[in-house]
């Protein structure tokens, strides 16, 4: 399988390994390793979407704007968005992988790869004789800048406290060392940004080298979570988004860290870009790529039932945006009567019908207990999954109608007679409805 895969892949290719969705950590640690040690591919951690932007930004648009040279060929390699469905009625199962990109880039899929491994597992005390079957599933998919889209990025560079750039970006609470547009702790610095259309993202660009995670940002009145929950210090880095939006911006308030830099020209940092971009999308061109299923030569009785590749997005723990403080049950969000989950506003697949599927991997309610998916407040699924369940459990993928094109997602538990009542959501899977 790395053999045919890294066949796709000219010598100069950057490959981003990884994804946010199942064996997201497996894609780059293996896959991508074997790529980069056996074949002598550049390869990429693939952390989290604002990491990925940024890096396919500088490849393909600043650093051949910059440079003068032609960008190198830049490749994503995704694990699958979510344990794979079962759709009523298909014999196959349904892996995801998720195509959608911000402006100005677009993914052409390349190739589909499905492995499947057994094993022994080890036991105590005697020789091992169960086998366990491993499987992973992985899309190969090629990035490039479209022209039109490009066109369509509203961009802003700030210098000595203005903005240039299209139309009118008045700034204003700054301080200007060195002619750097620096923040401050105690007064944001306020951008009011120009009309615009429709859903679409954010990203600002900080001065390379400040505390970017100690920022406090403030969109239309609303705080905006930085980080993903989960342990560990918060990631520094230089540019913050896409964050996604329903309707355009109008006011960003920006506040600095509370951690000072003495050796930077602004201490608590400063602002050097901001970008609008339009909503996520997939490819525009859907040339098949090829699909192939690798699994041993033998199947020990248990026949494997080649997967369907298709297009989706899963909203995991690693979503940016949602509370760092969200509490976790290992890889899953815990949800409980009272504390709804809410997802920061996502781009879906297609206009406004789509299909979703929830994934808990632990589950504690009474007969009564249910849970709920909304959309902007719109109720799309009540479910009622078993009473208690410690390992995965997927909801049927159900046919839904979104009331707006780029909704934000709440998931809630609702039970009255049990106290101590809880899910853990392992992901929640948006696919666009089949025909």
């Amino acid at each position: 399988m790395i053999d045919d895969l890294a066949a796709e892949l000219p010598e100069r290719a950057v490959v981003l390994a990884g994804g946010e969705g199942w064996h997201h950590v497996h894609v780059f640690s293996q896959l991508g390793g074997a790529l980069a040690f056996g074949h002598g591919r550049t390869v990429l951690p693939y952390r989290s979407r604002e990491a990925a932007y940024a890096v396919l930004h500088e490849l393909l648009v600043a650093g051949p704007a910059a440079g003068g040279e032609p960008p190198p060929p830049v490749y994503l390699l995704l694990g699958e968005a979510t344990h794979p469905l079962r759709l009523p009625g298909a014999a196959a199962p349904l892996a995801l992988v998720d195509d959608l990109l911000p402006p100005p880039f677009v993914a052409r899929p390349v190739a589909f790869a499905e492995l499947y491994l057994d094993r022994l597992t080890p036991v105590d005390e005697r020789i091992p004789d169960r086998v366990t079957r491993t499987d992973l599933r992985v899309g190969l998919l090629e990035v490039r800048v479209d022209p039109a889209r490009r066109a369509a990025v509203r961009s802003w560079r700030i210098d000595n406290g203005r903005a240039e750039g299209p139309g009118p970006l008045n700034l204003s609470s700054y301080y200007l060392p060195d002619g750097q547009t620096c923040l401050d702790v105690e007064h944001p610095l306020v951008l009011d940004l120009p009309p615009g259309d429709g859903p679409g993202s954010l990203v600002l660009v900080a001065q390379p080298g400040g505390d970017t995670p100690g920022w406090r940002v403030v969109v239309d009145g609303r705080t905006v979570p930085l980080d993903p929950p989960g342990p560990g210090p918060a990631r520094a880095r230089d540019t913050l988004g896409p964050i996604a939006f329903a309707t355009p911006p109008r006011r960003v308030e920006l506040w600095g860290s509370q951690r000072p830099r003495d050796d930077l020209t602004c201490p608590y940092g400063g602002l050097a870009e901001v970008r609008l971009l339009g909503p996520d999308r997939g490819p525009d061109d859907r040339t098949p790529a090829w699909t192939r299923t690798y699994s041993p030569p033998q199947d020990l009785g248990h026949r494997v039932t080649p997967a369907r590749f298709a297009p989706g997005r899963a909203l995991t723990r690693l979503r940016a945006g949602l509370d760092p403080a969200r509490e976790l049950d290992g890889p899953a969000l815990v949800v409980r009567p009272g504390t709804p989950l809410t997802f920061p506003i996502e781009h879906v697949p297609s206009a406004t019908s789509i299909t979703l599927a929830v994934t808990l991997r632990g589950v504690r309610l009474s007969p009564v207990g249910r849970v709920r998916v909304l959309a902007d407040d719109v109720t799309l699924l009540e479910l009622d999954p078993p009473d208690s369940h410690d390992g995965a459990w997927h909801s049927p993928p159900t046919p839904v109608v979104l009331p707006s094109r780029a909704p934000q997602l709440r998931v809630e538990v609702v039970d009255p007679e049990l106290p101590d009542a809880h899910v853990a959501l392992r992901d929640l899977v948006l696919l666009a409805t089949p025909g």
